[in-house]
């Protein structure tokens, strides 16, 4: 990253950029009807721009139901679920609005994924008995976590600027990153805020706290609004005289973990 003297040329530094988001999760079980249902995981996954919820059968009374229904908030369409990976389920209106699952059998999983990131609340859900003779038209209703609605979903997405490469340095001064990040932000709320970790990749005999003097990270003014938000972000290198013993030659990697989270 530095030399000093004759020998110039330094290896420039990389800056990698990835994505985390925080997402607070939670894990309920219903009873309902006879059969226990548990929101056995809840997980966002940045990479994707995904969440999941996956829900699991585990226990049953001796007579199977003929299917469950997860009620659902009118801001999720079939628009906003991945189909393919998702459990087939059937849309309803009766006895609520949501998805309608069969194929109930214990130990059984259901898998639904959602684009966007999407907290979990409690959410209505019913088991429901029809064709059994005497258990025909039978329905239980109760609660369960699920998607939550009206101002739940968060996504953030690197548009461009993934990967940074600084110029050569060869003397004290300030030194620019070429590329600028470029971080799409989406909510359903307002007053989200953005916040980054660093983690290094450096030389042995190189100094962290160095590195991270001399690093400089700015944002640019932006409105943490419900919607589609740009945020651009800009990298330097300022490096005084002083830094150089700190920073001897080597590969240097900076990795950035950018987090946004709702202000709930």
């Amino acid at each position: 990253m530095v030399q000093r003297g004759s020998r110039v040329g330094a290896i420039a530094g990389i800056l990698a950029v990835w994505i985390a988001v925080l997402l607070s999760c939670s894990s309920f079980a219903s009873t309902v009807g006879g059969v226990t249902i548990t929101l056995h995981s809840h997980k966002y996954y940045p990479a994707w721009n995904m969440t999941r919820f996956v829900y699991r059968i585990s226990r049953i009374s001796w007579l199977a139901p003929s299917y469950w229904v997860l009620g659902i908030g009118d801001d999720i369409g079939d628009e906003q679920i991945d189909i393919a990976g998702s459990t087939s389920y059937v849309w309803v209106d009766d006895p609520l609005s949501g998805l309608a699952y069969t194929s109930i059998s214990s130990n059984r999983k259901f898998y639904l994924w959602l684009y966007g990131q999407w907290d979990a609340e409690p959410v209505d859900m019913a088991v429901v008995y029809s064709g059994w003779g005497y258990f025909s038209d039978l329905v239980y209703t109760g609660t369960i976590d699920g998607p939550a609605t009206g101002g739940s979903m968060l996504s953030v997405e690197v548009v461009s600027g993934s990967q940074v490469e600084f110029p050569q340095i060869i003397a004290s001064g300030t030194y620019d990153a070429a590329t600028t990040t470029q971080l799409e932000i989406e909510s359903t709320l307002s007053g989200w805020a953005l916040d980054w970790d660093l983690s290094l990749s450096i030389p042995e005999s190189a100094d962290a706290s160095a590195v991270e003097r001399v690093f400089e990270l700015a944002v640019d003014p932006y409105v943490a609004a419900a919607g589609m938000t740009q945020v651009d972000v800009h990298y330097a290198l300022t490096i005084s005289d002083e830094d150089f013993s700190g920073l001897p030659e080597g590969g240097y990697q900076i990795g950035i973990t950018y987090t946004v989270t709702t202000g709930d």
